[in-house]
């Protein structure tokens, strides 16, 4: 993790006014330290701006000038303790794309899973995730287990879960922490079992969003509701089948960073109020449009999209404010 990434991530996090991306690690909003023009609401002189791997704050109203530690630390401090913390804590983190470790099977290595990939071909479990069209080198970082109920209560914490089957196969999905560090175990039957998806945390203080290792919060961030979903498109991350965990997000970034995209299903009561309450709260949302044959990503990817064709819609039909509540009520009609 770089100094810049854990700055960008702070900033974007702090109660900014007005505060606006204007790419390039450039980033505007108006100044905390002279509340900028008093005569105009709409003028914002304050700056942060990348040099040397590091933000610096320069206000062009007041002349204020730091380095975004310092700045963090005067103005901010209920922030500056953590980004310190974290700031310390990133000494350990793994990138994951120069880790060959395989975590998941180091912290659990007594125990009784296959991983995917040393499945034969015509495996069900194999079956199950090839016809849903994964990318393979995401595939082969899942696990399975023959009972998988049983396995959680046996050899991960008893009681885990109130579930019993003579047979409860399922892929084993490890989430991981921004430090690569696992908190939380989820299985998905490849038998339409019900439940379809079992989620154990085993840090019960963690939020449950997959894809902290690997999203980057220095970016627009893609919010899906399920796991499979987030993997199928760049710098995703997935609240569990939830969107009412998204505002757990909003510890790593900004509002403004986040895109929701929610399953094109707005025929569902549930999911159009969700829609209508997060467009309320100031989040970009897709609202699909009506031609659309698909639920959600993964079905898309199985009716033949591929991931330009989704991704060409996703940024054609995102809308935020006045204008994503005009055309979701426009949609209704």
């Amino acid at each position: 993790m770089t100094n810049l990434w854990l700055q960008i991530k702070y900033l974007k996090y702090l109660p900014l006014d007005q505060f606006t991306d204007k790419g390039s690690h450039k980033y505007n909003f108006r100044c905390p330290v002279c509340l900028d023009s008093q005569q105009s609401e709409t003028k914002k002189r304050g700056w942060a701006t990348e040099y040397k791997n590091n933000l610096n704050i320069k206000c062009f109203n007041c002349d204020y000038s730091s380095s975004f530690q310092y700045f963090l630390k005067i103005h901010f401090p209920n922030y500056y303790s953590d980004y310190i913390k974290e700031k310390f804590d990133a000494n350990s983190y793994i990138p994951v794309k120069q880790s060959n470790i395989d975590l998941f099977a180091q912290e659990y290595s007594s125990l009784n899973l296959l991983k995917i990939k040393d499945l034969p071909i015509e495996h069900k479990a194999s079956l199950y995730l090839r016809r849903r069209k994964l990318p393979i080198n995401i595939i082969n970082e899942f696990y399975y287990s023959e009972n998988f109920s049983e396995w959680l209560n046996t050899d991960i914490e008893e009681g885990a879960v109130n579930y019993k089957s003579d047979s409860d196969r399922r892929i084993v999905i490890p989430f991981y922490n921004q430090y690569r560090k696992i908190f939380a175990i989820q299985g998905r039957s490849i038998d339409y079992a019900d439940p379809k998806v079992i989620t154990h945390k085993t840090d019960k203080e963690k939020d449950l969003l997959y894809g902290l290792d690997t999203v980057d919060f220095a970016k627009p961030v893609f919010v899906t509701e399920g796991a499979f979903d987030s993997i199928l498109i760049d710098n995703a991350i997935s609240v569990s089948g939830s969107m009412s965990n998204i505002n757990a997000i909003l510890k790593y970034t900004h509002k403004d960073n986040l895109i929701c995209i929610i399953d094109n299903d707005f025929r569902n009561k549930y999911t159009d109020k969700f829609q209508e309450r997060i467009i309320r709260q100031g989040y970009k949302t897709v609202l699909w449009p009506r031609v659309t044959d698909f639920k959600d990503l993964n079905e898309a990817i199985i009716k033949g999209y591929s991931k330009e064709e989704l991704m060409t819609i996703i940024n054609e039909n995102t809308f935020q404010g006045l204008n994503a509540l005009a055309r979701f009520k426009l949609r209704k009609l």
